[in-house]
């Protein structure tokens, strides 16, 4: 033989390989080969697949097999072969890039044209709708916190599909400049109305600008604004650790370069308050203060400071001298130095044993009767509520069960000030049948009685929240209530009922009827009575309720309907609401109420716009049928362009499903859904005034 011919080849005059022809393919280049990452799935996406693709097939020379610039006719019949198997690699790359559902239309098709052309003729419908929801999405896009990447990207390929289909024709004449520039204005006020309000000074700052920049310029400025935000929230981050070397050294850096700053500015003097430092043109009192700026104020070490004295500075009547002295360098309170040695000498006189109104709890703090904070030494029941001790400590022992006496061991109890107490029984205290103190000591030389916060979490599980007036004990995990304490001249004390009483009382806490009514949903008092005995309420009526009363305002009812279904799926009422004026989180304006007439039962179907209710009807249609074994005989809904349509329509006579719609602006004919809808929203909003959340949860 002359030579080998290539296979499909009609001679050796195809032996030489020509890398630019369309009828070359490259080894990598195969029929399971993707070219682009998205599928057709229908009109939604039709112009950004076309556009992926045409540019795929650009890139591997293969484009004339679309447009009709390599036909069968117009190649060589040397190179038929090579034709048709190109043409068949070319009709697996867009037979692979188009959704299941569309691959079985086409796939029967021999030539790519044709395929290429069908689908242009099914997907491309550019009519009014389309551009409409386009510019409609346009307009209603907002940031809602996504990256400024994200937003701008969005608003961006929304911008170019809408140019797409709204193309004119090329302008010569002068206006094309301004229509140019009118674009841009457009474009930008669009890209600055959906930004969140976190760079509104920063909006304000580009609409100063002369002239206006474009989109891209405004997006570079946010995102230099976007970055030096992160970089900030970092930085206080990394400012928050306990680093005190790190700490040190800022803070002399910070005093190093505020002293400059100062010495710089100190031969500056304002014409207009006379002070130095600045000039009139920077001065407060003309140009107004900024919102985080703090008065100086020389004298207020001496004013507005509490007096509070630590019980360790108080050692011995000897020793007083010295803390007196010791004291008032600190300027910690308004008295002189005679005043305050007079005042500790007049304390200190009193004995251990006598009846003063001075005492110091265990977090080391003096309360004293002048300052409205102090514990009288009578026998009182109540327990004082202590997180600075770490035992429990009572000054009688008679409430005390399974004493054990340690008076033998010398246990001693330290005071701040140095002093002791010694400790004669431990036991433990039954406060209440839901709560028992272990570990309790006795003391009888002191006048009050302590609970320590941090053993009591640690034996019973319990966690205590303090307010103003009060301090709730309440378990940890079911978060019910144990004990409740009040407040009285700083402290928090919990009233202690003898042990012998309880022994005698079986109690059970009931919860009010009223709160019920807050946990459930504000249900009507008719419900809540019948759950009476479960909930262990008592007889009382329910209080007028402000919420109940904002949440569930209605018109009078109308009269209902006499139909009587007999088996599920017999009757189907179907009710769509929204738009809200906010998004959800997740992006959901409207949800689909699907109301079953003979069980009540219902579905809801949360949607960001009304196109999706067909797909949610057609799948509560397949759920029926698949897991209830039921077939809908009978559709209920109004008369809403999200019902009635060709799809609708078309699927209903295709399942033998009546479709039933009530007259124009009478929502009261499709009553069973309106009210199941009514009641779902009424639950929705007593729940947001309840918690204060933002209405977007």
């Amino acid at each position: 033989m002359a030579g080998v011919t290539s296979e499909g080849s009609g001679s050796a005059k195809d032996n030489p390989v020509d890398f630019d022809d369309p009828l070359y393919v490259h080894p990598s280049d195969n029929t399971v080969t993707s070219i682009i990452t998205i599928k057709l799935t229908g009109n939604e996406n039709y112009r950004l697949w076309r556009s992926a693709m045409s540019r795929g097939l650009k890139a591997r020379n293969k484009l004339g097999f679309m447009d009709g610039t390599i036909t069968l006719e117009k190649t060589e019949a040397s190179k038929a072969s090579k034709w048709e198997r190109v043409n068949a690699v070319v009709c697996n790359w867009i037979l692979g890039s188009i959704s299941e559902t569309i691959y079985a239309s086409h796939v029967y098709s021999d030539k790519a044209k044709d395929i290429w052309n069908e689908l242009f003729e099914t997907y491309n419908k550019a009519d009014g709708s389309v551009i409409f929801n386009i510019h409609q999405q346009i307009n209603n896009l907002k940031q809602n916190g996504s990256s400024l990447s994200d937003y701008y990207n969005k608003l961006d390929s929304s911008w170019k599909e809408f140019d797409g289909l709204t193309s004119l024709t090329e302008c010569v004449c002068e206006a094309v400049t301004m229509l140019n520039d009118h674009s841009k204005l457009m474009k930008l006020m669009q890209f600055l109305c959906g930004l969140d309000d976190v760079y509104s000074q920063v909006k304000s700052h580009i609409l100063l600008m002369e002239p206006l920049p474009n989109v891209k310029t405004a997006f570079s400025i946010l995102s230099r604004e976007e970055s030096l935000q992160k970089n900030g929230s970092l930085g206080n981050i990394v400012s928050s650790k306990p680093q005190v070397s790190v700490f040190n050294s800022r803070a002399n850096e910070f005093k190093r370069t505020q002293g400059q700053t100062r010495s710089r500015n100190q031969g500056l003097q304002c014409k207009h308050c006379n002070l130095k430092g600045h000039t009139i043109d920077r001065c407060y009192k003309l140009i107004g203060y900024p919102k985080d700026f703090k008065h100086r104020n020389d004298n207020n070490n001496n004013q507005n400071k509490s007096f509070s004295v630590n019980s360790s500075s108080v050692e011995s009547n000897s020793n007083t001298s010295a803390s007196s002295e010791s004291v008032p360098g600190n300027g910690a309170h308004f008295l002189t130095d005679e005043q305050y040695s007079k005042f500790l000498r007049l304390i200190c006189e009193h004995s251990p044993n006598e009846d003063v109104s001075a005492t110091a709890n265990m977090a080391g703090i003096s309360l004293f009767q002048c300052c409205n904070s102090f514990v009288s030494s009578n026998k009182s029941q109540s327990l004082i509520v202590d997180s600075g001790e770490n035992q429990h400590m009572i000054a009688s022992e008679s409430q005390l069960q399974d004493v054990v006496d340690v008076s033998r061991l010398n246990l001693l109890v330290k005071h701040p000030n140095g002093s002791s107490a010694p400790i004669n029984k431990i036991g433990n205290l039954h406060l209440s049948s839901h709560l028992t103190l272990f570990d309790v000591f006795d003391v009888p030389y002191f006048n009050v009685n302590l609970l320590s916060i941090h053993k009591l979490c640690k034996d019973s599980g319990c966690e205590v929240v303090f307010s103003e007036h009060n301090c709730k004990i309440q378990d940890s995990l079911s978060k019910e209530m144990v004990e409740n304490g009040r407040e009285s001249g700083g402290l928090y004390y919990l009233d202690c009922v003898p042990s012998g009483i309880l022994a005698n009382v079986v109690s059970r806490r009931c919860v009010s009827k009223l709160t019920w009514h807050s946990r459930l949903g504000y249900p009507a008092d008719q419900a809540l009575t019948s759950l009476k005995k479960v909930l262990n309420l008592g007889n009382e009526s329910l209080p007028p309720c402000d919420v109940c009363h904002r949440a569930k305002q209605t018109i009078e009812s109308f009269s209902h309907s006499q139909h009587t279904s007999t088996k599920l799926g017999e009757l189907i009422h179907l009710d769509v609401w929204g738009p809200y004026r906010l998004a959800s989180v997740e992006g959901f304006k409207y949800f689909l109420t699907i109301v079953d007439d003979f069980t009540r039962a219902t579905w809801v179907f949360l949607l960001k716009s009304k196109i999706e209710v067909f797909n949610c009807f057609r799948s509560f249609v397949n759920i029926l049928l698949n897991q209830f074994n039921a077939t809908i005989k009978v559709v209920h809904s109004d008369n809403g362009t999200e019902f009635v349509n060709n799809q609708m329509k078309f699927f209903c006579f295709e399942k033998g499903i009546v479709h039933q719609t009530s007259c124009a602006y009478t929502p009261q004919q499709n009553g069973v859904v309106e009210r199941k809808r009514r009641h779902i929203l009424n639950v929705a909003r007593s729940l947001l005034f309840q918690l204060g959340v933002p209405v977007k949860y």
